[in-house]
């Protein structure tokens, strides 16, 4: 790749550019108001020319074919070559003017110009490059001036996204307040106008045929593909509005299941990427995901306020030929739930919560609560043997308790307490006064992993010795 030409002459940032339809000229758009057309290849006495008259920074700036400005032609209208289009709504039609309107004393300055950069390059240039200067294109040839004025009228709105599809002449404007329009060119005729969000529409653009529009919302993070001739979707997808918490992989690795704090769960394919199945059934931020080992369903708990028990068993609707399950919410405990665990031998679905309660659930019936299995203290994890004949709980006490988790009976329990290596007469004080004094003596090993907790609203010293 070779750099043949830069143009700095834009007194700020440049926001779209857009090619001739020969290939021989190039519009570029500003936010200094203006708008400016370069040559590609020199042409000896011609001045880039400067379209200025919009009162806010350029978003859109577009070529005509030779087809439409023949068709105004035969209409009986002075053919448009150029479109820009500024964020306050404003579209600007420029025509090229007869170069011999031009005033004789601009025209002879202009000639003298040609002439003189003419006879310094004929020593250099071939034949064929002689030709081509004795002929200038025909964007050189003549002036520039303002043909036509329309204006999106959108009050309280400002213009954030436009195309435009040259071969049919129509426009695309998209606003900030989610709205969009299409246009017929040069006529300046409504064809469509549509809502599609709330947000600012941040992107728009034509497929080749013309016949699909494509629209960006960035703080949605929505795609949206509109067929407008029959007023159709043929695509649609959307990110998560808030962070995502937890993602798993289905058993095939297939599909991806994300959960974020929208309260949503969407499946992804990962050979294509977009999002075929969104659950909304959820009231609260997604805490975790978990699929069932020999089906495509996932069971994603959700971070519920007390006293609003819910949980739902989202189904994959691509699962034909078997009995889905409603959807719907079953009486549950009554805190935050934590990472489910799925049975890996049978359709059982067990959550533990701080409530000090592990529950069953039959995942084929969302209303079956099977097994209440009550512990001493808040409940923080769980997990499966492999074989599905035993489930085990850990507590906040530092117990662990292993289940039948169909009978409901405890089969053994690990006092995690008097595991940590400590001896008899290390242990730490209770909580006697208001101002709680604990004395810690760990050994070099356990320094590291020890730590006390005191919850006082008084004042808490820690007093701590090396035995």
């Amino acid at each position: 790749m070779q750099l043949l030409r830069t143009y700095g002459t834009c007194h700020d940032t440049i926001t779209a550019i857009d090619w001739s339809a020969d290939g021989q000229f190039l519009a570029a758009a500003s936010k200094d108001l203006t708008a400016r057309v370069y040559s590609l290849n020199p042409i000896p006495g011609w001045t880039p020319p400067t379209l200025a008259g919009h009162k806010d920074a350029l978003v859109g700036v577009f070529f005509t074919t030779a087809a439409t400005q023949q068709a105004a032609q035969l209409a009986g209208q002075q053919p448009v070559v150029l479109y820009t289009v500024s964020k306050d709504g404003a579209l600007f039609g420029w025509s090229l003017n007869d170069p011999t309107a031009r005033p004789a004393a601009a025209a002879a300055d202009a000639s003298g110009k040609a002439a003189d950069a003419a006879d310094a390059a004929d020593a250099d240039a071939g034949p064929e490059q002689q030709q081509q200067q004795q002929q200038p294109p025909s964007l050189a040839q003549g002036s520039w001036g303002l043909s036509c004025k329309h204006f999106f009228m959108q009050r309280g709105a400002r213009l954030s996204a436009v195309d435009y599809h040259k071969p049919s002449g129509v426009l695309v404007v998209g606003f900030s307040n989610g709205l969009f329009e299409l246009y017929q060119l040069p006529e300046f005729q409504v064809l469509q106008t549509l809502s599609v969000s709330h947000e600012r529409i941040s992107a728009a653009a034509f497929n080749a045929g013309g016949d699909w529009l494509a629209l960006g919302c960035a703080r949605l993070g929505q795609l949206l593909v509109w067929e407008w001739r029959s007023e159709g979707y043929v695509l649609r997808q959307q990110g998560h509005y808030f962070d995502v918490s937890c993602a798993c992989y289905s058993p095939d690795g297939a599909i991806i299941a994300t959960g974020a704090d929208d309260s949503k769960v969407k499946l992804y394919q990962l050979s294509s990427g977009f999002c075929y199945v969104t659950f909304s059934e959820h009231r609260a931020p997604v805490s975790a995901l978990a699929f069932l080992p020999r089906a495509r369903r996932c069971c994603p708990p959700a971070w519920m306020a007390p006293c609003a028990p819910s949980t739902s068993c989202a189904t994959d609707p691509r699962v034909v030929g078997e009995d889905r399950p409603a959807a719907g919410r079953a009486g549950g405990p009554r805190g935050p739930r934590v990472r489910p665990g799925l049975s890996p031998t049978q359709p059982l679905l067990a959550s533990c919560s701080w409530d000090k309660t592990v529950r069953t659930w039959d995942v084929y019936d969302s209303k079956s609560q099977l097994e209440v299995l009550q512990h001493s203290h808040d409940v923080l994890a769980l997990a499966w043997r492999p074989d599905g004949k035993q489930l085990a709980s850990a507590t906040l006490d530092g117990q662990v308790y292993f289940w039948n988790a169909q009978d409901a009976v405890i089969e053994g329990v690990i006092e995690g307490r008097r595991e940590s290596g400590r001896q008899a007469g290390q242990r730490q004080a209770l909580c006697r006064q208001p101002v709680v004094r604990c004395s810690l003596h760990l050994t070099d090993v356990q320094r590291r992993r020890q730590h006390a907790v005191c919850r006082r609203p008084q004042q808490v010293r820690v007093r701590v010795r090396r035995g």
